[in-house]
């Protein structure tokens, strides 16, 4: 007779690591489909924010340009 196999579940630490791993990509595929278009928004928010606020309209500009930058240098490498 065969012993039994004892099944038992990923672990804790393999599934959090697995969800981790999938945010992370989920995360990417957005920032790389939304860049653009959250540079563009930040171009436009940015100097009607000025005025009243200045450090949040620098804030915006900032993030703004960071993701469209990060699209842009994602989609160079992958052509790489």
């Amino acid at each position: 007779m065969h012993r039994a196999r004892v099944r038992r579940g990923n672990g804790f630490f393999r599934d959090a690591l697995y969800h981790t791993q999938r945010f992370g990509r989920n995360v990417d595929r957005f920032f790389r489909a939304n860049g653009p278009r959250f540079q563009q928004i930040a171009a436009a928010v940015a100097p009607l924010v000025a005025p009243e606020m200045p450090g949040v309209a620098a804030g915006i500009a900032v993030g703004g340009q960071a993701l469209g930058s990060y699209s842009a240098l994602r989609d160079q490498l992958d052509r790489t």
